[in-house]
């Protein structure tokens, strides 16, 4: 779990945007970024929904291409608003990417080794599940309802425990939904894995923002959360 190794950062919220895709983008590079520069610091999924052309509050899919290209802002200069606007060009963009790629591109879901490798050579990784009802009232423990439908969200591969043979994944609804935002989801459940793809952030002190530690085809997906 990167999570006990200072390499997650904190969960976010989308809000009412189907933006998972940014986050998913931004879980994964942010982790890889606390792996190699052991620093936790907080990107601007804003930068990537407005300027990316990945996506938009309708779904999209994995920006890694454009955080090689442009980089992205923090946070603190490009902040999240839920709603796609017009790609600003008063900020600067220094966290940066240098390569990215899926776990396996010759298959829908890579096998289980093959997403541990990933993790332990990457960080976390981003990857796609599908979302149900059960999936939206997690509060707990191992969720492994083992449906087959359709992939529609983008969420964060973190870790696994082989005891419970599951997989941990943060996700982008906030704190208050499953574990504090986290979930334990059985290695079989729910398409979870699929289209996994690992970032390689650049090894620079430039982007810092918070503390030093110590330690396919085209496929669109729609976030299909419901919000009161």
């Amino acid at each position: 779990n990167w999570g006990d190794q200072n390499a997650v950062t904190p969960v976010k919220d989308q809000g009412s945007c189907g933006s998972c895709w940014a986050f998913g983008t931004h879980g994964a590079y942010e982790g890889s970024f606390a792996v190699l520069n052991k620093t936790l610091i907080n990107t601007s999924e804003q930068d990537t929904l407005d300027c990316s052309g990945a996506g938009s509050c309708a779904g999209g899919w994995w920006a890694f291409q454009y955080l090689i290209d442009a980089g992205s802002a923090k946070e603190s200069d490009y902040p999240y608003v839920a709603v796609k606007g017009n790609c600003r060009s008063d900020v600067s963009r220094p966290c940066k990417a240098v390569a990215w790629g899926y776990v396996d591109s010759t298959v829908e879901i890579p096998s289980v080794a093959a997403l541990k490798q990933a993790l332990c050579e990457y960080g976390p990784i981003a990857v796609a599940v599908e979302v149900t009802a059960a999936f939206q009232a997690y509060t707990g423990g191992v969720f492994n309802e083992k449906s087959q439908g359709d992939i529609n969200h983008a969420i964060t591969l973190v870790g696994w425990d082989d005891a419970k043979k599951a997989w941990r994944i943060k996700n982008s609804w906030g704190t208050g939904w499953g574990e504090s935002g986290f979930m334990w989801i059985a290695y079989d459940s729910n398409k979870v894995g699929y289209a996994a793809a690992w970032v390689q952030a650049e090894v620079t002190p430039t982007c810092e923002d918070g503390p030093s530690l110590l330690a396919y085809d085209e496929f669109y997906f729609i976030d299909n959360k419901q919000y009161s």
